[in-house]
Parts: C-alpha cells; structure tokens; sequence
C-alpha cells in the first residue's frame, strides 16, 4: 500500500453494529524511513482527547460537582461566574481558547507552549466571552482544567486514570496519554504539505493534556467504538 499511496499514510474503518464492515491503511507512518501506516500505528487522535477526558470524569466521581472546587482553584483572578465541571464538559464555559489568546498575545505560533505557558494563561483568566451555561463556544483549556482538576480529586496522574478507567476496560492496548507533541512512541510522523506541493513533518511544540493528548491505534479506537 505505501507504494500506490507515497505519502503520508493515514488509517480508517467502517463498522456496523459492532462488526468491522473496512479496515484500512495506507502510506507512510514515517516516510524519510518509509515506516507502513498500519492499523497499530500509533497516532495522535488530537480533540477526540476530549471525549476520552468526560468518560474519565464520569468513571471516576459519581457527580461532576466533585471536581467544582478544583476548577476555582483553577481560575483564582476570575471575576465573572466561575463555570462548573460541567460547563466545561458542555463547552458551555464562556473561557476563551488559552493558545488562542497566548497568540493573540504576540505569542508565536511555532513557539513552545506547555504547563507553564498554559498555567499563566488560565491563572490570569478575568473574564468570560458569555455566562456560564448560556452559550456553546469551543474551548480547548475546558478539557485541560478538567483534566487537572481530575488529578487534584484524585491524586493520580491523567496518564493513570486515562490507563485504568477507559484504555484497560475498553481495550485499547496502545492507546496512552502522549502529552508532549514533538514525538510519538513508535515513530509515526505528521505532515503537512500537499501532493502538489510535497510534504514535510510538521513541528508542534504544544504540551496537551485532556484537551488533546491521546495517542491510539485505529484499532484502539475500533475497541473504543465497540466499547462505547
């Protein structure tokens, strides 16, 4: 397959109620070392991490005001409503995007951003876009703070409760909390680029968490399919 499809490789399956109908992979998981794209090939799944982090919240506290206490720790100079656990599951919170606003704020694009830069930025949150629970807006650090806040109730680390409560029960043998994005495990590579144009490994240096961390397999995620 990597030889009718040179590029960067990519992996996707069909099911139908829990049956596997396709299961497909193609090109390269690191093409200067010509590593196949396979159904085991580690990648990251980037903001499906969310959904990942509400079924740890779910699993782990028998109601989500458990964790409310740790979001206002969070979010100590806040004037406005401070936003439940809840809200920051529903992305119903009214923060504004922390990497967005780092960029608004003369941030490189290219630039590390990690627990620290992303401490600052949240810890330094005054004001909300809409009150909590009135709006949906998309918000990546909802997740981060969720997943902080997990570890503050419990505390484990994410990678742990992520390992326990849904990767174990599920399945989902490779899938692990690959937080630092400048390298996967078993080597696969982003891209960007196109055909046309070719194709070179993308540089990220952002350190996520709940918000966008995992790393799985197509199977992995097959496993989580039947699972859910």
């Amino acid at each position: 397959m990597p030889h009718r499809f040179p590029g960067p490789g990519g992996a996707c399956a069909v099911l139908r109620d829990g049956d596997i109908i396709a299961r497909h992979a193609w090109g390269w998981a690191d093409a200067e070392r010509q590593i196949p794209f396979t159904p085991e090939t580690l990648f990251r799944i980037c903001s499906i991490t969310k959904q990942f982090t509400c079924a740890v919240a779910l699993e782990t506290v028998s109601d989500l005001a458990e964790l409310d206490p740790a979001v206002r720790a969070a979010l100590p100079n806040l004037i406005d409503t401070v936003p439940t656990a809840a809200h920051l599951c529903h992305n119903q919170s009214g923060l504004r995007d922390y990497w967005a606003v780092a960029m608004l704020h003369g941030a490189p694009a290219e630039s590390a951003f990690g627990d620290r830069e992303a401490a600052r930025v949240i810890r330094g949150t005054r004001s909300l876009q809409f009150e909590p629970g009135t709006r949906y807006s998309y918000c990546n650090q909802n997740f981060r703070i969720l997943s902080d806040a997990l570890q503050t109730r419990t505390g484990r680390s994410f990678a742990e409760l992520l390992r326990s409560t849904v990767f174990e029960p599920a399945g989902m043998r490779g899938a692990l909390l690959a937080a630092d994005t400048t390298a996967l495990p078993d080597g696969a590579t982003g891209y960007e680029g196109s055909q046309a144009a070719g194709f070179r490994p993308a540089k990220n240096r952002i350190i996520w968490t709940g918000d966008a961390g995992i790393a799985a397999s197509l199977d992995d995620m097959i496993a989580w399919e039947r699972f859910i």
